[in-house]
């Protein structure tokens, strides 16, 4: 079973967009804090929305700042960037 659940708070507003297929995507990055004093850290999940979840009132509470419940589906995705680096994304639709 891949369910991964998680709090945290918004980086940034959500962003929408709509596929050539039509179909709405909904992204946004959430940081959730790690550890406690000098060993604090925290990571950066990106998570989506597709299809109706992302087509209806939900995206205008999303928001940079606003805290947020997460539970959906763990992917990670290995990618090579601009500088042909290899980089790691952790995602959650």
């Amino acid at each position: 079973m891949n369910n991964y659940n998680f709090t945290g708070r918004l980086g940034q507003d959500c962003e929408k967009r709509v596929t050539q297929g039509g179909m709405t995507i909904a992204s946004f990055s959430v940081a959730v804090d790690y550890g406690y004093g000098d060993n604090k850290g925290t990571n950066w999940i990106r998570c989506s929305l597709f299809g109706k979840r992302a087509e209806g009132q939900l995206p205008q509470y999303l928001v940079k700042g606003a805290q947020v419940a997460i539970s959906g589906e763990l992917k990670v995705r290995e990618y090579d960037d601009k500088e042909g680096n290899k980089r790691t994304s952790v995602e959650v639709s």
